[in-house]
């Protein structure tokens, strides 16, 4: 038997019925943090290329800066692995 959203949010509030305080309090607190790994999961991982990808067209460079950037950041790549080979 499919069961309805209706019929599970019946069946929840007839069990929560029973419970202490207490125990209501750590269901709520239980929901909260399903609504926030359901919210983290819509959004992509921090620096993640999904995440980066965000933000495209929203960073603006000035003559070639990007390419100076991106050069900083293989230097600094490479200084990193020098250091920890």
């Amino acid at each position: 038997m499919e069961q309805t959203k209706q019929n599970l949010l019946d069946q929840l509030v007839s069990a929560a019925q029973s419970l202490s305080t207490d125990k209501l309090l750590e269901a709520l607190d239980f929901v909260g943090y399903l609504r926030y790994r359901a919210s983290r999961a819509a959004r992509p991982e921090r620096g993640s290329a999904r995440a980066l990808l965000s933000h495209v067209g929203a960073f603006h460079f000035g003559p070639g800066e990007l390419n100076q950037l991106l050069a900083d950041i293989a230097q600094m790549r490479a200084l990193d692995l020098e250091a920890h080979a």
